[in-house]
């Protein structure tokens, strides 16, 4: 299937039902690169299944997703989703999860290199690689799992809730990072300061649909909150 050079996610004619609720129909999205589209909704609106569906973790009833010219259920590649269930076995240390990532990046390309050890350091990972994955807080395994994910510099970024738990300095700090490198990603979060920081699309989503677009200088704080009221 061909697809726009520049676009890295179509989604066409989604349709998904979950007993007698349809949470998505005739849903279309194309993510072209560069884009950095926050997701919102009320409550059971479908923006996590919208992402497990684009990993091919919930199948759709209907419709076609097609990241980087395959169909998601033929292969999946090169996207990276954050999400705020904890990822690695208790007995691991940060150390070793930290190694697995150095060993299978290799990091034999100079931008590689110099990405990872940024991330490294915006995360403040190092602190942590003597204590055992059980031992972190909350918040120091979501800074693990950010790390884990954030250092493949994957195609398509999915991101679920990623700054929960986390502290107040380090959420800015990992917002400049996501706005400094070219990611393209899709943004779900409650936290109004995520989108509006990030994200250059919002899309706010309700009975199945996309009711309202904000491109950019559209995109603050009282803007979103009039969604939801308008949609009460």
């Amino acid at each position: 299937m061909s697809i726009n050079n520049n676009s890295v996610c179509k989604i066409t004619h989604l349709y998904k039902k979950y007993d007698t609720k349809i949470l998505f129909s005739d849903f279309s999205l194309d993510i072209f690169k560069g884009d950095r589209v926050g997701i919102i909704g009320k409550n059971g609106a479908g923006k996590t299944t919208l992402l497990n569906m684009i990993i091919g973790k919930t199948p759709q009833d209907k419709g076609t997703i097609v990241f980087n010219n395959k169909f998601i259920n033929d292969k999946l590649l090169d996207i990276g989703y954050i999400s705020q269930q904890f990822r690695f076995p208790t007995f691991f240390k940060v150390k070793d999860i930290y190694k697995l990532i150095l060993d299978d990046l290799k990091l034999n390309n100079r931008y590689i290199k110099y990405y990872f050890y940024e991330i490294t350091s915006v995360l403040d990972i190092e602190t942590l690689l003597n204590k055992k994955y059980s031992k972190l807080s909350a918040g120091e395994k979501q800074k693990v799992n950010l790390f884990s994910i954030l250092s493949y510099n994957s195609k398509l970024l999915l991101l679920d809730e990623f700054t929960s738990n986390i502290d107040i300095e380090t959420n800015q700090k990992i917002r400049k990072f996501l706005n400094n490198n070219s990611i393209t990603m899709l943004v779900v979060s409650h936290n109004v300061r995520d989108i509006v920081e990030i994200c250059n699309k919002v899309l706010f989503i309700a009975d199945g649909k996309i009711q309202k677009i904000l491109l950019n200088h559209e995109i603050n704080e009282s803007s979103i909150k009039t969604l939801f009221n308008e949609r009460r």
